[in-house]
């Protein structure tokens, strides 16, 4: 009995042993002390408002790093190519805040439109952040429809086609004269009520 005694103390000093040594010994899997990036946008959406066809809508999105790593911002990719954007700085160190300034050519486009910007960044978290601009776009007389298509037609079968013609300025549109060097298209222009 005293040898058996003896052997379960020994297993029991031999377990205690092993669980002190493994709550000591850190998983490989834990990333609680492990230094990592952390990217964070104090807002990721700039809108430029009403501004007329042609403008440039610009904006900049600050970028901070609030983790304990270098933040490396990989690339910055748009959704078409009439917006450009540039990372001012692309590694911040913990606590560093930079800037991605952010040109949306309005040349193109009317109406309220948005595009995309994406950020890629070793943020183990949040390794992508889309960013947006926005832009009511105006003209200072807009046509509807913006084209035409007649087709084949012949004086003894006219076509007719009506436009919408409308200013977006403060001041009222006064059309004063219309010409055409088509001796086959005529013309007249009328009140058409609004909205």
């Amino acid at each position: 009995m005293a040898l058996c005694e003896r052997i379960l103390r020994s297993f029991v000093l031999v377990l205690i042993a092993s669980v002190g040594a493994l709550a000591q010994t850190p998983s490989d899997d834990s990333t609680e002390n492990k230094p990592v990036a952390k990217i964070f946008f104090e807002s990721t959406k700039h809108d430029c408002g009403a501004i007329f066809k042609g403008n440039q809508c610009t904006g900049s999105f600050k970028v901070t790093n609030q983790g304990t790593a270098n933040l490396h911002l990989d690339k910055v990719t748009t959704s078409c190519g009439c917006t450009a954007a540039i990372a001012a700085k692309r590694d911040l160190a913990p606590g560093e805040a930079s800037s991605i300034d952010v040109t949306f050519n309005t040349k193109n486009f009317t109406g309220k439109r948005q595009k995309t910007i994406t950020v890629f960044s070793n943020d183990p978290v949040t390794p992508q952040v889309q960013l947006t601009i926005s832009a009511d776009i105006k003209v200072d007389v807009r046509i509807e429809p913006q084209r035409v298509f007649f087709g084949r037609f012949t004086k003894d079968n006219p076509l007719e086609k009506d436009l919408r013609i409308v200013g977006e300025m403060e001041k009222p549109l006064e059309i004063t004269k219309v010409e055409t060097d088509n001796d086959a298209i005529d013309y007249s222009l009328k009140d058409a009520p609004e909205g």
